[in-house]
């Protein structure tokens, strides 16, 4: 089918003489299952390193990743089924406490939107198509394509944790007050995270 990567390889054994030895103990604990209190959603974006960010080990997150990082509402069994099954996993399964949806600047995602991919690209478009309406809503003609997609990133991250309240299982978690719910985006180069 083809090669392992040389990039791979050579990191995998790099982590195994360093890192691993480092912390047996934890990577021993962790054979016993996972229990982390927080759960990031965020881009897919290779620059956007949720564990790196947070200075978190192993264990620490529970981290889905997709184009964005966007959360669709709540559909029942209809579609974006793999976002939608890992909350489950996470509020119901891993009883997480904390739901943190982390968007980024210059997301290609979100660019993807506003340069209207949705309306010619099957898969990504697909995807994305559920910004349109907050996109349409937010434009600004006055304001300069950079500052309105700057805008869609921030907005797309309120309209995530907004669709998280339409998910049965995470409301009642909210209502009861075990589950927090927070948004974030993260600025380049500094990499400082702005919270809503």
């Amino acid at each position: 089918m083809g090669q392992i990567p040389k990039f791979l390889e050579k990191g995998h054994a790099r982590f195994k003489k360093d890192l691993f030895i480092k912390q047996q103990e934890l990577y021993a604990k962790l054979d016993e299952g996972q229990k982390p209190k927080i759960m990031v959603i965020t881009c897919a974006d290779s620059r956007v390193y949720a564990t790196e960010i947070f200075d978190a080990k192993a264990g620490d997150l529970f981290v889905i990743r997709n184009i964005a990082g966007l959360v669709p509402p709540y559909r029942g069994r209809g579609d974006y089924r793999s976002t939608a099954a890992a909350l489950e996993f996470a509020v119901k399964e891993l009883k997480v406490e904390h739901i943190v949806i982390l968007g980024h600047q210059k997301c290609g995602g979100i660019l993807a939107c506003a340069d209207h991919l949705d309306e010619t690209h099957t898969h990504v478009g697909g995807w994305v198509k559920q910004l349109s309406a907050l996109r349409d809503a937010i434009w600004n003609t006055e304001k300069s394509k950079a500052e309105n997609v700057t805008h869609l990133e921030q907005a797309s991250v309120v309209q995530s944790v907004e669709n998280l309240a339409t998910y049965p299982f995470i409301k009642e978690r909210m209502e009861d007050g075990t589950l927090n719910i927070k948004g974030g985006w993260v600025s380049f180069p500094d990499l400082d995270v702005t919270w809503f």
